[in-house]
């Protein structure tokens, strides 16, 4: 209420702590960029914008090079060139078919090879077939390979195997032997047949070998004359013109990978900028702090000082006993008694109701005479002769204190100040001299305010059943 502290500062200090925190985090980060770019060798900022400088000029030089290269090449071209340059495509072209050729050649080669060895397969197979079944025709059974039961003596009709009882077509059945005979010659000719494809594809296929080779050698001379013919006339400007690209693209990769360089600095320098913004508002908000706690302090110990004045003045005008020195405490702001705490001070109800009073008056002169406080401009006394032991001389310098502050409050701050004393019986000297209430068994209340009626008061606690019995 006096100004003592104040929530600015309370929250300036807040901001300063947090401020002090991003400061610390910017700070670090910026410091682990630094030592990132440090570690990894690379080059300085100024380092790196030099050599950026200097690959841009290398790009801008080797785009210059290409484009007067461009203006001063000229078609090198005439009749003889233009024919050997047509020959020589259309003896690549005729390379290009006899290689395909050649290749689709021997892949017959290797189809009608794979088709003949399976023709040799299949009549080996039909021979041995023969074979086995002229062997195996000749064979009685007499007994069952199987069950080993006797099958010489079994009454078979003609016709008939003796061991399975199936017709027979080996002694009597020649279809099967002239059936066999006619895919024999079948497979002969298709054998025959493949052997002739065999023939002509090789035949083809060394021919396309050959024109191959031919059109190879043709392919070489004709590049090697087309070469001799352009080699003096085109190949300087196309050498020159290589080295001014690699030259352009080598700058141009320079210039990307000191992009990279340059952007980790500026990250660095974003970082240092971050960090020296909140160091100037650190700065900022420290010395906001400084002027404010110190304007502060000057106001706590200008009012502490006025207030330990007034109240040293307040205690000797009442005269309590056995105070010599009264202060008050700068840290509590509570009533000192000889360097004690009034409440150690003495333990007699007197002396401490006295320095209570004392204290309240203090706190609100002071209030009211420098007009800058929020403190109440009102003091409620209850009963202080019964608190000083119906100590006369005590009671009497109280009220007399009482009087002169309400009078010099009265002349400083009118119309500011109420004070409220409810006691049992007022000194002589200022009985009805401030407005007065005397409140006996037959004038209770206060007159002038009117009572509601028993309707309107809510009884604070209703009476229970047993109350009313």
């Amino acid at each position: 209420m006096f100004g003592l502290t104040d929530a600015d500062i309370l929250q300036t200090r807040s901001d300063l702590a947090v401020r002090n925190g991003d400061l610390y985090a910017a700070v670090h980060d910026h410091e682990v960029v630094l030592q990132f770019l440090h570690d990894s060798n690379t080059s300085s900022r100024e380092e790196a914008v030099a050599a950026h400088a200097g690959a841009a000029e290398a790009e801008a030089a080797a785009e210059t090079e290409l484009e007067t290269l461009r203006q001063a090449i000229e078609p090198a071209v005439d009749r003889e060139t233009q024919t050997l340059r047509d020959l020589l495509g259309e003896a690549e072209r005729s390379l290009a078919t006899a290689r395909q050729t050649a290749v689709v050649l021997a892949q017959q080669q290797v189809d009608y090879g794979t088709e003949r060895r399976r023709v040799i397969q299949y009549l080996d197979r039909l021979r041995r077939l023969h074979d086995a079944g002229q062997r195996l025709a000749s064979f009685e059974f007499m007994v069952c390979p199987r069950c080993m039961q006797d099958v010489h003596h079994r009454d078979v009709a003609a016709g008939q195997c003796r061991l399975c009882l199936q017709p027979d077509p080996v002694p009597t059945d020649q279809s099967a032997i002239a059936e066999g005979s006619y895919e024999q010659r079948q497979l002969s000719d298709q054998l025959a047949e493949l052997d002739d494809q065999l023939r002509g594809s090789a035949e083809q296929l060394v021919e396309a070998q050959r024109a191959a080779e031919h059109r190879h050698a043709l392919v070489d001379q004709l590049s090697a004359n087309l070469y001799e013919r352009t080699r003096d006339r085109i190949t300087p400007q196309l050498q020159a013109f290589s080295d001014a690209t690699r030259t352009l693209a080598e700058a141009r990769s320079q210039q990307e990978a000191l992009d990279r360089v340059l952007f980790q600095w500026d990250r660095a320098d974003d970082l240092r900028l971050a960090a020296d913004q909140l160091r100037t508002e650190v700065q900022r908000l420290r010395t906001a702090l400084e002027l404010a706690e110190r304007q502060l302090a000057e106001r706590k110990k200008e009012i502490l000082d006025e207030l330990d004045a007034e109240f040293a003045a307040t205690m000797a005008a009442i005269g309590v006993p056995s105070v010599e020195r009264a202060t008050i405490n700068p840290t509590s702001y509570l009533p000192m008694l000889n360097g004690e705490i009034y409440t150690k001070f003495s333990p007699a109800g007197g002396v401490r109701t006295a320095t209570q009073l004392a204290y309240w008056l203090t706190l609100m002169s002071v209030a009211l005479r420098r007009r800058d406080t929020a403190y109440p401009g009102f003091l409620l006394i209850d009963s202080p002769r019964t608190s000083l032991n119906d100590s006369d001389d005590l009671a009497a310098a109280l009220y007399r204190r009482i009087v002169a502050q309400v009078d010099a409050a009265v002349e400083a701050a009118p119309d500011r100040l109420q004070i409220i004393i409810g006691d049992n019986e007022l000194p002589d000297n200022y009985q009805r001299e401030y407005d007065q209430l005397d409140f006996t068994y037959e004038n209770p209340t206060i007159s002038i305010v009117a009572h509601p009626g028993p309707a309107a008061v809510e009884p604070l606690n209703s009476p229970t059943t047993d109350d009313a019995e």
